[in-house]
């Protein structure tokens, strides 16, 4: 949440003329943590949901990825990545 939201205050920040270079610059690399961190959390839960007997197997992680909580994480997490 912290991530995310300090993604939106850099934002915010960078269409002020006085702060627009110094947030355009810590924006981007902001950004780039934030990517990291949701990417490894992602592949993290996808090779964590292996420990159950039914998601095991390359066709039980596709059967994971179909879940609604995995669809509707990563369709919010490229949401908000995308605004900001």
């Amino acid at each position: 949440f912290v991530l995310v939201f300090a993604c939106f205050a850099l934002s915010v920040f960078a269409t002020i003329k006085q702060y627009e270079k110094a947030a355009e610059y810590a924006l981007f690399y902001m950004e780039t943590v934030v990517v990291i961190c949701f990417t490894s959390e992602f592949a993290l839960r996808l090779w964590a949901a292996g420990c159950r007997s039914r998601y095991q197997g390359a066709f039980g992680r596709l059967r994971f990825l179909r879940r609604p909580f995995c669809i509707i994480g990563n369709k919010v997490t490229s949401i908000l990545l995308r605004v900001a």
